[in-house]
């Protein structure tokens, strides 16, 4: 994936084109519509795959809550069906995510 700033409306709907080959061995595309922006607390969107693997739209919801001075943002992924949500934890994504949310978290310390 291409590192940098990208900058988009959220407002115009649709999301960016996305293209990540990373450390895997393939290039994954996707692309999606926002469904809803409540700036600045939650943003739902729909993504999906060049390469169709999930059988349909992933629905993501994206939450961030205060507390004491605390930000803790709150992702939720929800699948076609069982079958993609159980593909999807085998890729090693959730690894990979967590060391996204790892450097993000650096970045805002810093």
């Amino acid at each position: 994936m291409r590192s940098g700033r990208q900058k988009y409306n959220v407002r115009a709907s649709s999301l960016p084109p996305a293209v990540t080959n990373g450390d895997s061995r393939y290039v994954m595309g996707m692309g999606g519509t926002f469904v809803e922006v409540t700036p600045p607390s939650r943003i739902v969107h729909v993504e999906i795959f060049d390469v169709d693997w999930t059988g349909g739209e992933t629905r993501v919801t994206t939450e961030l809550t205060e507390a004491g001075g605390v930000t803790t943002m709150t992702m939720t992924v929800r699948y076609s069906s069982e079958a993609a949500r159980e593909a999807a934890l085998t890729t090693g994504m959730t690894s990979r995510m967590e060391m996204s949310y790892a450097r993000l978290d650096a970045l805002l310390a810093a």
